[in-house]
């Protein structure tokens, strides 16, 4: 009686034992009733991955890590063995072990990423692992670049905040306050002139009434006048039909006639036939005419330089010379022996000669008197009347020009004999 108690309670024991341990076993994943493929992933480290930790497909949980060991103590790899609970299921080649975080709290899990592959890896096949960044790196992730914007914003703001206090720093406040008084005062000025101009165009306002009234009356005697107007234009459109029926042809041809008989006559004049022909051929008439007025020329100012050759001097001119001009008191003056100095000007004229003109180099001597916006330029000067004479009859063939002057009483005085 004893003896069987004794062995239904160790049977009892025997059963919450194994109760127990598959219970165990089952919160960890474990299904004995079930078979599994082991797989193994190696990573740098596991961010809080632990033992039972679930494998998931997109979400879907296929298994569950099995055992968690350090394989390389000097480089810290760590080995993660999973099961997949699912023996028809195979992983392609190239699928990657993945730790990610199932909550805000840090919860990791293994997430397994299909490859699209036509090879499956084997049992106990080492699968490549990686690691997702816990929270803290996803949100240095995120912030990283909103710090660098931020750097940037602070950079900038420091780069118009130094601007800034260049514009209006004590250096360029006065330069500030000049520019804003300039604007006040162009202000100002605008307003000054929008009053002129309102006035002013109060003030012309009648002006401009009295323009259009003229051109109001201007267009009323256009269209009065409109029956003379198109009158006007009649007559002009008779002469024309009438110059249209005049023989224009027949004068053209009578014109190109007289052209063809003006080109044969200037054609011969060319040739030298006839007499126009040879007067425009030979210039001996012309160095002839030439030669006469030379000629001439020189017997005029020779009879005005010496006039006893031509003319009879009677004898109460002593040999005087005959001066002629309208001065009455230039004639008093020389008659009566008055004390007077001559100039023989070579050129006189209304503009200076230049310094490096030729005749400066003939005559060393040369002197310039300016009288008003007269230049005369004067060679000799002597007291003599005679003298002088002569000296301008030697001089007058190679400068025309050439005078004889005289001062009296402040006055320059032309002597003409």
């Amino acid at each position: 009686m004893k003896t069987g108690r004794l062995i239904r309670i160790g049977l009892l024991f025997a059963i919450s034992i194994a109760i127990l341990f598959w219970g165990i076993n089952y919160l960890k994943g474990k299904k004995f009733l079930q078979p599994e493929k082991f797989y193994y992933s190696e990573f740098s480290k596991i961010g809080g991955l632990t033992e039972s930790s679930p494998v998931t497909i997109n979400g879907f949980n296929v298994g569950s890590v099995r055992e968690i060991t350090l394989t390389d103590f000097k480089q810290g790899k760590i080995m993660v063995k999973f099961v997949i609970n699912y023996p028809d299921m195979e992983i392609p080649l190239g699928s990657e072990v993945k730790i990610i975080s199932t909550d805000l709290m840090g919860t990791k899990a293994i997430e397994i990423n299909l490859a699209d592959s036509d090879g499956y890896y084997s049992y106990k096949d080492t699968l490549p692992g990686l690691i997702e960044g816990d929270l803290k790196d996803q949100v240095n992730n995120q912030m990283l670049p909103l710090k660098k914007s931020a750097e940037d914003l602070m950079a900038s703001m420091d780069s118009v905040l130094v601007a800034l206090q260049l514009v209006f720093g004590p250096a360029n406040r006065d330069n500030l306050a000049q520019s804003f008084e300039s604007v006040t005062q162009t202000i100002k000025n605008l307003e000054k002139t929008t009053v002129f101009l309102n006035q002013y165009v109060k003030k012309e306002s009648g002006k401009f009434s009295f323009i259009l009234s003229n051109a109001d009356s201007i267009s009323s005697s256009l269209n009065k006048r409109s029956a003379e107007l198109h009158k006007i234009i009649s007559n002009i459109t008779e002469f024309s039909d009438t110059l249209k029926l005049l023989p224009l042809n027949d004068v053209a041809t009578n014109l190109n006639i007289v052209l063809a008989d003006l080109h044969k006559m200037f054609d011969a004049i060319n040739q030298g036939e006839g007499n126009l022909g040879k007067l425009s051929q030979d210039d001996s008439l012309y160095m002839s005419i030439k030669s006469t007025s030379e000629n001439l020329n020189y017997l005029i100012r020779d009879i005005r330089l010496n006039p006893k050759r031509y003319i009879h001097i009677s004898a109460f001119d002593r040999g005087q010379t005959i001066i002629t001009s309208n001065d009455s008191e230039l004639l008093k003056a020389i008659n009566n022996d008055n004390d007077m100095e001559f100039f023989v000007c070579l050129i006189h004229q209304t503009f200076p000669l230049p310094e490096d003109d030729d005749i400066f180099l003939k005559f060393k001597n040369l002197s310039l008197i300016q009288v008003g916006n007269s230049y005369y330029y004067y060679t000799d000067k002597t007291r003599n009347l005679d003298r002088g004479k002569r000296l301008v009859a030697k001089y007058i063939f190679s400068y025309p020009s050439v005078g004889l002057f005289s001062w009296l009483n402040g006055k320059w005085h032309q002597i003409e004999f």
